[in-house]
This record gives structure tokens, C-alpha cells and sequence, in this order.
């Protein structure tokens, strides 16, 4: 089945005629200009830049949290705490 709640129309590489709309069971569907499908975020230019961001985001996030839970360990517990889980 499909959602149409959840469907959106997205123009790659030219534009088309404002007025047009798109309806699936009886519905309009949104045009946007970009959109995420399996955790990939594309926009109508085919560029990645909004992707790029949100996953630099994500890691830089995970390196701050593995900073501040393992500052006070020093390398050799750091690393026998590694190979245990391992």
C-alpha cells in the first residue's frame, strides 16, 4: 500500500509548470524541493550537500560523546575496555 500522506513530488534537473498538480487516491501530493529516502537526502539538483551536513553532524556528535565518556582513561584502558567488547 501506499501513503499518500507521505508522498512528495520532487523536479530533478529542470522546472515544470508550477500550476501542475499531482493526485494519488484522490489526494494532492506536495512538490518539495528536496527530499530523504532510505536515510539519503536529495534535493532537485542531485546534490548532496544537506546529506553531507546531516552525516558530519551525526559523527561529530559520536567523536564529542567518546571524548567526554573516555577523557579520563588513559590509552592502555582504553584499549583493554576495547578488546573486551571485541
Amino acid at each position: 500500500f501506499v501513503n499518500e500522506n507521505k508522498c512528495r513530488v520532487v523536479h530533478y534537473f529542470g522546472k515544470v509548470e508550477q500550476s501542475y498538480q499531482y493526485h494519488l487516491a484522490g489526494h494532492s501530493i506536495l512538490p518539495v524541493e528536496n527530499v530523504c529516502d532510505l536515510g539519503v537526502h536529495f534535493d532537485s539538483s542531485l546534490r548532496f550537500d544537506k546529506h553531507v551536513s546531516e552525516v558530519t553532524c551525526k559523527a561529530n556528535y559520536q567523536l564529542l560523546c567518546l571524548r567526554r565518556n573516555f577523557r579520563k582513561f588513559n590509552l592502555r584502558s582504553f584499549i583493554a575496555i576495547y578488546k573486551s567488547t571485541v
